[in-house]
């Protein structure tokens, strides 16, 4: 939106040091308390858990029966994919449990599922999120893993590892994919998404969500190179904020998902901010060495114009941070956006 252009030219001009400074480090307090994400653990004999790579959904465009349909269709925002999944009954009420309690430790179960008319019989299946899930527990976000029970599985377009969310605090279905199409036109990178009418044991449970799981395939997507370095929020109350303004304890509140690690960026970013000495020229000088400021300010602006409650301003989760290879300069990428 123009507006928000705007607003971004006006905070790029000059990078105002105190706003920044809240930004990146204050805000948590607004919210009071932060919150862990639950233990998330396996039934199967395995003892196998979950790594944590891919996900979103396949369309049905001139497939020429070809279930792997290249992401770029996969992905179209105009298409609703077809999905139909069979487990046990028990095991679903045990999952629709789980959706009301998500205290609770989150199993994986098998499943049938048939994905705009291809089959995949070994599919582990649990539910995910919190406050989406509290919302409306009766239709519970649903993650489909294709490749836990057989490695050797490939899930359609290859993506083996979906996410079906079913909105449950956006009626409207749109806040999080217009969040992610602003944050995309504005330079910052953000998933892809789609849609899917979801079938589960005979049952119609309605529309679902695709979103684009941020992972190694993402990053080869949108990066052109999946090798840098990638840090998850292990907690909430993360972000840029140094914990009784002891940076050298923020690095607890991530966790690294690449091979390499490397958290120089991130605390540079947040010694900066907490440095209330440091001049204004100083703090913007740190903040172009260590990040692309134009998609940081468009990750906040766009928080800021939808009231997020889970960005890096408020509980600070929801995020992923990702050093580009190619200009060694960190991005903050934005999901559960609703």
């Amino acid at each position: 939106p123009t507006g928000i252009q705007s607003s971004i030219g006006s905070m790029k001009a000059a990078v105002p040091r105190q706003r920044l400074a809240c930004l990146l480090g204050c805000s948590v307090a607004l919210q009071g308390g932060c919150s862990t994400e639950p233990t998330v653990t396996t039934n199967d004999a395995s003892g196998q858990t979950d790594a944590g790579d891919a996900g979103s959904t396949a369309l049905d465009v001139d497939r020429a029966e070809d279930r792997f349909v290249p992401a770029r269709f996969f992905f179209d925002p105009e298409g609703i994919h077809q999905v139909r999944i069979d487990l046990p009954p028990q095991k679903w009420a045990a999952l629709l449990a789980n959706a009301k309690n998500p205290s609770l430790d989150r199993l994986w179960h098998e499943a049938a599922v048939i994905f705009d008319g291809d089959t995949w019989k070994k599919v582990a299946l649990r539910n995910f999120g919190e406050g989406s899930q509290e919302a409306n527990p009766g239709k519970p976000n649903v993650r489909l893993k294709f490749n836990l029970y057989d490695p050797a599985s490939d899930g359609p377009s290859k993506l083996n590892n979906i996410r079906l969310k079913a909105a449950g605090e956006d009626p409207s279905f749109l806040r999080e994919p217009m969040a992610y199409d602003a944050l995309r036109a504005m330079g910052a990178k953000a998933p892809r998404y789609s849609w899917a009418q979801v079938n589960i044991n005979g049952e119609h449970y309605g529309l679902y969500q695709i979103i684009e799981q941020v992972d190694s395939k993402f990053f080869k997507f949108h990066f052109g190179d999946k090798t840098g370095i990638n840090y998850d929020i292990a907690s909430s109350c993360g972000g840029f904020n140094c914990p009784n303004s002891d940076c050298a304890a923020l690095e607890k509140k991530y966790a690294l998902k690449s091979e390499k690690g490397g958290f120089g960026h991130i605390l540079a970013i947040a010694s900066a901010a907490a440095d209330t000495k440091l001049s204004d020229a100083a703090f913007t000088k740190t903040l172009e060495a260590h990040a692309d400021v134009d998609a940081l300010l468009a990750v906040y602006a766009i928080e800021l114009f939808g009231a997020d409650p889970d960005g890096l301003m408020r509980a600070a989760q929801n995020l992923e941070l990702y050093v580009d290879p190619k200009t060694d300069r960190l991005h903050v990428i934005r999901s559960g956006m609703d």
